[in-house]
Order: structure tokens, then C-alpha cells, then sequence
């Protein structure tokens, strides 16, 4: 027996013993609700606050950031399978977080 058939012929057991349960599991939901997390991270760190110190300040921006994403990656999984909900999770967010904290700001003035 090659390694494919034997790995298809495990598949096909696990499929059986999970049936219909197989389809509802969480795995979906995290590509769903961590990319936005990741985006934001990332543009928080090189893009909006570079060289920035840790602060314990709350802020809502990533927050709201992290449901846009997470909305579209839903949206996208109910809507257009086709598509890559992660992708378009990180994409989404970052994009959001990116703009509003550009936006949110405090414009700072150097002294010339």
C-alpha cells in the first residue's frame, strides 16, 4: 500500500467517525477572528507606532479595527467561499486601523 492510499484511507475513516460533526468545527471561526489580530499587530508596530514605548492606555480603535475584520471574514465565508477568509480578514483590518489611527492621531508639531 503506497503512503497516499494509506493516508486517504485514514481520511476517509476519520470523515466516518466524525460524519456531519466534522463540519462544525471551530477551526472556520479562527480564521475568522485571529488574522485581524495579526494585521494589527503589524501595522501598529512598523507602520503608526514605530519606536513607541508600551503604554497602558486603552485604546478603541484596534478593537473597532478587529470587528470590521472579523465582520468581512464572515461575510466572506457566508457569501464567497471562493475567497480566502483569513486573507481578507488581515487585509481588512489592517486597512481599518491603519486609516482611523491615521486619522485619530494627535498631529505632532516639531519645533524647526
Amino acid at each position: 500500500m503506497s503512503t497516499t492510499t494509506a493516508v486517504e484511507s485514514e481520511v476517509e475513516q476519520i470523515d466516518h467517525v466524525l460524519g456531519e460533526e466534522y463540519e462544525h468545527m471551530p477551526v472556520p471561526l479562527l480564521g475568522i477572528l485571529v488574522p485581524p489580530i495579526g494585521a494589527i499587530i503589524l501595522v501598529d508596530q512598523y507602520m503608526v507606532r514605530a519606536n513607541s514605548e508600551a503604554t497602558s492606555e486603552w485604546r478603541i480603535v484596534p478593537f473597532i479595527a478587529w470587528a470590521a475584520g472579523s465582520l468581512v471574514a464572515f461575510f466572506v465565508s457566508e457569501y464567497a467561499p471562493q475567497y480566502s477568509t483569513a486573507i481578507s480578514a488581515f487585509v481588512v483590518a489592517a486597512v481599518v486601523y491603519g486609516v482611523s489611527q491615521s486619522l485619530a492621531a494627535p498631529k505632532t508639531q516639531y519645533a524647526s
